[in-house]
């Protein structure tokens, strides 16, 4: 599915070639403002260190202190691999799941945490569709297709959100609900079998975590947290792109910036491509150009922005691995386990 992008990349990039638009994108990109370019790395750093916070907040909610420099370390390893290699989002869990287990932090609490903080991450970005959705509609400007996609995106989160709030609520029935489907999947021959049979040998301890969650997140400070840092990972993403929208010399409103973000990221993930790879270029030029801007910019914006956002934080998850080993040193503190790493 990797490559199906680059080809879509490769496509698009040709017939705009022909044209001699190509060109002209390319010869563009040296004459970008560089304090402006300067701006968008800064916040890029700032959109990585959010996610670690989120991370740190929600490993507190699980009984386990990290500094977050480290999870923000762990962070850009996993994002590195993620990007390398063609599953996306699952390579970066499975990633970050093992770096945090080298670490000293166990497995099944980490794949607990990337769970919630993924769930917490699209609740975040849900509150941007659903401004693009009313920018779109109120503005005139809102495609019948993207109006359908963006509706039913935002059902979904909203779905998610009533199931998860619901299983906090009551993990008693979070338990008996799993043990339902671990008996169902127990009788399934072969490995998926077997390892449902060690899963309901464990769920027991399920609603212990889930009762813990739900107590810490109903800590305002902890409540408070979770909800600005997930907040702040969209908002860094859409701030990047208006840093790279000013480096080409060009103002435009937070709506429509926030749209054009919002339609691109929709389009890159329906795709099904991992990490977008290919298609999010391609998607976040069309819908700047929707949005107003010169083609031309508009190609300079995206191929920058994917820059920014996409392969310098490769490199620096490629610089972070070296930092990533076994010193760690655990000891237990009020009643927490506390990871000093």
């Amino acid at each position: 599915m990797t490559l199906t992008g680059l080809a879509v990349m490769v496509w698009w990039l040709c017939a705009r070639a022909g044209a001699g638009e190509l060109q002209t994108v390319l010869r563009l990109l040296p004459s970008l403002s560089k304090p402006w370019l300067a701006t968008a790395v800064m916040l890029e750093v700032l959109f990585t260190y959010s996610q670690s916070l989120l991370f740190k907040t929600i490993y507190g909610a699980l009984g386990f202190h990290v500094p977050v420099w480290r999870l923000f370390i762990i962070t850009l390893v996993s994002r590195f691999v993620g990007h390398v290699v063609p599953l996306g989002t699952a390579a970066t869990v499975v990633t970050f799941v093992s770096t945090a287990k080298r670490e000293g932090l166990p497995a099944r609490v980490s794949s607990i945490a990337n769970a919630l903080f993924y769930f917490f991450d699209y609740a975040g970005f849900g509150l941007f569709v659903a401004y693009t959705l009313a920018f779109l509609k109120f503005s005139g400007l809102l495609p019948s297709v993207f109006g359908i996609l963006l509706t039913a995106i935002l059902i979904l989160i909203a779905a998610g959100v009533t199931v998860l709030s619901l299983a906090l609520k009551n993990p008693g029935a979070v338990v008996s609900v799993s043990r339902v489907l671990a008996n169902v999947a127990a009788r399934i021959p072969g490995w998926v079998g077997r390892k449902s049979s060690d899963a309901l040998r464990s769920i027991h301890s399920v609603e212990p975590v889930a009762t813990r969650v739900r107590d810490s997140f109903t800590q305002p400070k902890t409540l408070v947290t979770v909800m600005a840092s997930s907040f702040a990972i969209t908002l860094t993403d859409v701030l990047i792109l208006y840093s790279v929208v000013r480096a080409a010399g060009i103002r435009i409103g937070f709506g429509g910036l926030n749209a054009a973000f919002t339609m691109g990221t929709v389009a890159a993930l329906l795709s099904f491509i991992p990490n977008g790879i290919g298609v999010y270029v391609v998607s976040l030029w069309s819908a700047l150009t929707y949005m107003g801007l010169d083609s031309v910019i508009a190609g300079s914006v995206a191929l920058v922005y994917r820059a920014v956002t996409f392969w310098l934080p490769t490199l620096a998850g490629l610089v972070a691995l070296k930092y990533v080993g076994d010193r760690r040193h655990q000891s237990g503190g009020k009643g927490k386990r506390v990871f000093v790493i």
